[in-house]
């Protein structure tokens, strides 16, 4: 089933990282999640001080995902009001956030 809203937010974060490498890998959270719940695996939270009140969607991009961690990702989450904060980080997001992303088909996005 088709999220109207998490398309939206899928085309213009395509439009803002126009020059993503075609081998980076993206995924994206399947409903809003909350900015102070994202965690990566070393422990980290990936927005410092973020409210619990603030919820969008988390794209989380692997630079290389044919390699083993640690390695250079982004956190990028674009608030449910249009803004957006990015993490370069170098670790994956804990599997409980993990587990909330699927991989965008970016063939299907342009």
């Amino acid at each position: 089933m088709s999220n109207p809203d998490r398309d939206v937010m899928i085309r213009r974060f395509w439009v803002r990282e126009w020059q993503m490498p075609e081998h980076h890998e993206v995924r994206v959270s399947t409903k809003p999640i909350q900015a102070s719940r994202i965690v990566d695996v070393d422990g980290g939270q990936v927005f410092e001080g973020a409210p619990d009140d603030i919820e969008g969607f988390l794209f989380f991009v692997d630079e290389e995902p044919a390699a083993n961690w640690a390695h250079d990702c982004r956190y990028v989450f674009m608030f449910l009001s249009g803004g957006l904060a990015i993490a370069h980080r170098e670790w994956p997001p804990t599997e409980g956030v993990y587990d909330k992303l699927e991989k965008v088909d970016r063939r299907k996005t342009t």
